[in-house]
């Protein structure tokens, strides 16, 4: 099990949020950027980005919209190290 750091940036960039991840090897976390698992502040945020931490690999995929579901887009996967 690994910690890794979720870091909530605005686009100044300034820190706006953050929460520590616990993730297993193998283990899957699907869930909007707002729930509490990741970072609740984040919910109405339009510009800005997020940060991943992590001593081992990680694959992340980041799928975005609105939040009336006119649009919907996906960024392709990408191995972090």
């Amino acid at each position: 099990m690994a910690e890794k750091p979720l870091l909530e940036m605005s686009e100044t960039p300034v820190l706006s949020g953050s929460n520590t991840l616990q993730l297993g090897p193998g283990q899957r976390l699907s869930r909007l950027l707002t729930e509490p698992v990741f970072v609740p502040s984040s919910a109405g945020q339009m510009r800005g980005f997020f940060m991943l931490r992590s001593t081992v690999p990680v694959l992340g995929q980041e799928v975005f919209g609105d939040t009336n579901m006119v649009f919907l887009s996906a960024a392709p996967p990408k191995i972090i190290q």
